[in-house]
């Protein structure tokens, strides 16, 4: 039953469930409580309830017819799958229906005098009641049903056949019988001797429209030129043969041109096999003119045949075998179909070979070139080479696996493998991707010669509503992710490559990579396992013989071989840096946004000291790079961030002051770099109230003092906002940023020294760093972490130095980390920790003071954006380690004025570290010589050690002043009787002096 016969049967049957249901509903209206038995049943809302219904159905109806269509139609697909399946399954001769081999039994002569039909006799033998002379004649219904499911059919001569043939008894059968062989696909008769009456028939047979024949293999046939010219005759008038295999006869002059001829008409022929014949001379320049407007032939094998032969006729010109090649060269040149072609073995001379090269190398198409026993051979791109010399290839030549190595190997036959290869400007090595400079890749088995690479640029994608009728702009098209790339077939095994700009080596940091092991330097490489299968051509995007290799001079291209890989980050190790920062890996990289989140926490526009307009121009002037002093090497506000991190560790009472700016450090710096005089009162004494008198004096004579510096202090650490607060009385990074312009502003606006209206805050901020900032930083020898990463860290022969240590310091940095990341679970060392370390590895002297390690781990850390939102501006990973590590060098290097390379002082200092914290097991392992500490415990331990030694520090200070005013000293706790503020935090201490109530801006610019 089909799809539309039950759908009629399901819309009947609906329609009486429908009849039911308003009976059913009827009689429920009639009797329901409440409602008049002649009320009416509501006929409007029942007849569109059916329509609705009836329309439904119909719509499925459709739908079921639809989908009958579809599934015969699949059915259909399904068959016309099989058959083809089938059919290549014949045509690779996966399995064999029927195959008969017949076998003479009479003496010799006798075979074709008394058994003209011998295998047709044979098989009607059995299963048939008629005469035998009704045998000779007709054919048996078993006979019949037997080959009408021949498609296969294989003849040859038996082991005790002394005289005929059997393709003379069975090819005439063929042509009388066509309708019976029908189904014939693949006929091989090679090994028999073909005679005239057998290439006749065949010929016959091919010619006929019921002919299906896909192969015909007449190999070792006996076939003379004029019987070869006769049986390819047919080739006009069939369209079903795809392959003829006509190798070891005897085909010449009249054959190649019938084939010739021939060509030009049939485009349905794919594959031709002539080995082992005498195609020469007029022959091959006739299959020439053929081949050059064929459409069809895939495969064409000449192998074997003495192609550069000369005529054996007298008075024949010796010009006619370069004429021949000329018009076979012209022939391949404008053939676009042919992809496999074999010569080898044809003798051909060095002239013919270079007249064959010129016309195959406009070729692109013929990816399966054999082309051995010649004069010449083919390179890795399939272009014919003169100039190597095959015969006089030896053991190392073959071993060193260059450009000699592979010559003459096909691409199909050896199993070659296509790959791509691609280099990512930015990111596989240090290309500029707005250089139009090519990048080069270079390959070992080409012998390094430059091969150029495309260039592609990848946009971002954009939105569907940008996108509609959208353009990139002008800096939309210099955007986007350039990246190289060049498909290239190679051998199976290893392949070695690196690539090259503006005689650059590069090698590819994202990409498989080792030291040559001729060359001991680092080059890039692939394992290229071999294909299976053959090689498809509408598969491949290589093209051959599609460009030849770049022209470099010698000279160079001998100097790249044996050139190290320009060294670049991110193929050291420090690649994770870039990593886990943004891909960031110098403070210069992180300046611009960690400026705009400074000036956004100050108070600069809350208290209107600037406005909008101006706050961008000072943005703009902080961050443009200064000149002058060759240590800041960046921008103010870099040179800024560098004394901060200066000058946080230099007084520390506990290990967080060395990421903030107390007030002692403070004046120590304005008075160092000639901000303001030093104060001449005692220390201390620059907080009280009477200090603002003394100070004007010196603000009229165009000088600041130190306590309008502390006024400016206060007021900048007292924050409008708690998220803002970093609960100190000492300085953060973006608070001494504050108290820097406003002490420019004081400096340079208030005495008057700038009388502009507008953007006086840049102007004075830019006199304050030539004045006092740089030339204070040139006399301290105070370097920004750039330039000395730059200087010693960042530095090829540095980090070789490290990577041959890597394990060591691996292990010295695992076990002395008290804490780990939880989201990449990577170890951190804290700044307790790296001071523990270098202690109890003796490393404090008087060349490297304990001080000197605070100010190292501060510096070798990158600059965070917000150092109160996060806690990376105190912790180092595996890298900073290693940064610190070579800090430490530098600096003891420096002082010792020791002028030893970098390089190998690195790898002296840690194996002194890791002889002072290790010893040698039995096993060659590292033991630890003191026992590692709970790092909650130790953390616990050092931070009741640093109050302590606060308190005592307090003590001291209260009691000097105690004993200048004549009072008697007094312990902590007794002051904290008196003043309890003392013991308060500075959150509560300033609301303590200020008050519960808001903070007013007003009141804190008064103060």
């Amino acid at each position: 039953m089909n799809a539309a016969a039950k759908a009629d049967e399901l819309l009947g049957n609906d329609e009486e469930d429908e009849r039911e249901e308003e009976e059913e509903a009827t009689s429920q209206r009639r009797f329901t409580p409440g409602g008049s038995p002649g009320s009416p049943p509501g006929g409007s809302l029942l007849a569109q309830y059916h329509a609705h219904n009836a329309a439904h159905l119909k719509k499925m109806k459709a739908d079921l017819e639809k989908l009958d269509n579809e599934l015969a139609m699949v059915t259909f697909k399904k068959s016309k799958a099989k058959q083809i399946q089938h059919r290549a399954k014949v045509m690779a001769r996966a399995e064999v229906p029927h195959h008969v081999n017949y076998k003479f039994g009479g003496p010799k002569g006798e075979g074709s005098k008394n058994f003209t039909q011998p295998w047709l006799e044979r098989i009607d033998l059995s299963g048939s009641s008629q005469s035998s002379s009704q045998k000779n004649n007709t054919i048996g219904a078993k006979s019949k049903a037997t080959l009408g499911k021949t498609t296969m059919l294989t003849v040859r001569k038996g082991e005790n056949d002394h005289g005929g043939d059997a393709g003379d008894a069975i090819l005439p059968q063929l042509s009388e019988l066509t309708s019976v062989f029908r189904y014939l696909e693949v006929l091989d008769i090679s090994g028999n001797q073909m005679s005239k009456t057998g290439v006749v028939s065949l010929k016959e047979f091919l010619g006929k429209r019921e002919c299906h024949v896909v192969s015909l293999k007449a190999d070792h046939a006996n076939l003379s030129d004029g019987a070869g010219a006769s049986l390819l005759s047919c080739l006009k008038e069939n369209v079903s043969l795809r392959k003829i295999h006509l190798a070891h006869n005897c085909l010449k002059h009249k054959a190649m041109q019938v084939l010739g001829d021939g060509l030009e008409d049939n485009n349905t022929l794919t594959s031709i096999t002539l080995s082992w014949n005498n195609v020469f001379g007029v022959g091959l320049q006739a299959l020439a003119n053929g081949l050059a407007v064929n459409k069809g032939l895939k495969k064409l094998d000449l192998s074997w045949n003495l192609l550069g032969r000369l005529e054996e006729e007298a008075g024949a010109s010796a010009e006619i075998p370069r004429d021949a090649m000329r018009a076979f060269a012209d022939a391949l040149g404008t053939n676009r179909t042919l992809v496999l072609l074999d010569l080898s073995n044809c003798s051909l001379d060095i002239d013919l070979c270079g007249i064959l090269g010129k016309g195959l190398a406009h070729n692109n198409s013929i990816f399966g070139l054999h082309f051995i026993g010649n004069k010449a051979t083919t390179d890795a791109k399939g272009f014919l080479r003169l100039d190597i010399a095959t015969e006089d290839l030896t053991t190392e030549d073959i071993k060193d696996q260059g450009e000699s190595s592979f010559c003459g190997q096909c691409w199909d036959q050896h199993k070659w493998v296509e790959h791509r290869f691609t280099f990512t400007a930015g990111h596989s090595g240090p290309v500029d991707p707005q250089s139009r400079d090519p990048v080069y890749l270079h390959l070992m088995l080409d012998d390094w010669k430059p091969d150029n690479m495309s260039v592609e640029r990848i946009f971002p994608k954009r939105n569907q509503k940008d996108a509609v009728g959208a353009r990139p702009g002008p800096g939309e098209q210099q955007g986007g992710e350039v990246i190289y790339k060049l498909s290239r077939m190679l051998p199976p095994g290893r392949v070695w490559y690196f690539f090259s700009q503006q005689g650059r080596v590069l090698c590819a940091c994202d990409q498989l990579m080792a030291n040559h092991p001729r060359y001991h330097v680092p080059r890039n490489f692939v394992d290229v396992e071999p294909r299976e299968g053959r090689l498809k051509a509408n598969l491949v995007m290589s093209q051959p013989r599609l460009h030849e290799w770049v022209s470099m001079p010698e000279d160079v291209l001998s100097s790249m071989r044996v050139s190290r890989p320009e060294w670049d980050v991110l193929h050291s190790i420090y690649a994770s840096r870039g990593e886990n920062n943004a891909g960031r890996f110098l403070d210069e990289d992180a300046v611009s946004d960690a400026l705009r989140t400074d000036l956004g926490l100050t108070k600069l526009l809350a208290m209107r000291l600037v406005d909008e307009a101006e706050m961008e121009v000072l943005r703009g002037v902080l961050e443009e790079n200064s000149s002058g002093c060759e240590y800041a090497s960046g921008s103010i506000y870099k040179s800024i961030v560098t004394l901060y991190r200066w000058y946080g560790p230099q007084e520390c009472h506990s290990h967080d002051d060395s990421f903030t700016i107390s007030w002692t450090e403070c004046v120590q710096f304005v008075t160092d770099s000639g901000i303001c005089k030093p104060w001449e009162g005692p220390p201390g004494s620059e907080k009280e109230l009477g200090a603002d008198e003394r100070s004007m004096k010196d603000l009229q004579a165009g000088e600041i003092s130190l306590p309008m510096i502390w006024k400016e202090y206060m007021i900048v650490n007292v924050e409008l906002e708690a998220e803002a607060d970093n609960d100190d009385d000492t300085l953060a990074r973006f608070e001494l940023l504050e108290l820097i312009l406003r002490i420019a502003a004081l400096k340079y606006i208030a005495t008057r020294r700038i009388t502009s209206k507008k953007n006086r805050m840049a102007e004075a901020v830019v006199l304050l760093n030539e004045e006092c900032l740089q030339p204070y930083m040139l006399a301290q020898n105070i370097e920004s972490p750039d330039r000395v990463r730059m200087k010693t860290f960042y530095k090829e022969d540095v980090c070789l130095a490290i990577e041959s240590k890597r394990k060591h310091i691996q292990r010295v940095f695992t076990d002395h980390c008290s804490t780990v990341n939880n989201l990449n679970g990577q170890y951190r060392m804290q700044l307790k920790d790296f001071l523990a370390l270098f202690k109890h590895a003796g490393l404090y002297d008087k060349w490297f003071t304990m001080g000197d390690a605070r100010v190292v781990f501060v510096m070798s850390i990158l600059i965070t954006e917000n150092e109160l939102t996060s806690n990376e501006h105190k912790e180092l990973d595996f890298v900073d380690f290693l940064e610190a590590c070579v800090r430490t060098v530098y600096i003891r290097a420096m002082r010792q004025n020791d002028k030893t390379r970098l390089r190998h002082i690195v790898p002296q200092f840690v194996s002194d570290l890791i002889h002072a914290l290790y010893n040698e097991g039995f096993d060659g392992q590292l033991v630890p010589k003191r026992k590692k500490k709970n790092g909650v415990a130790e953390a616990k331990a050092m931070a009741e050690k640093a109050q302590k030694k606060a308190n005592r520090q307090q003590q001291r200070t209260q009691a000097a002043s105690d004993k200048k005013s004549g009072r008697k000293p007094r312990t902590l706790a007794k002051l904290s009787m008196v003043r309890p503020e003392i013991l308060m935090t500075p959150v509560k201490r300033r609301q303590s002096i200020l008050g519960s109530k808001p903070v007013d801006k007003g009141e804190i610019g008064s103060r």
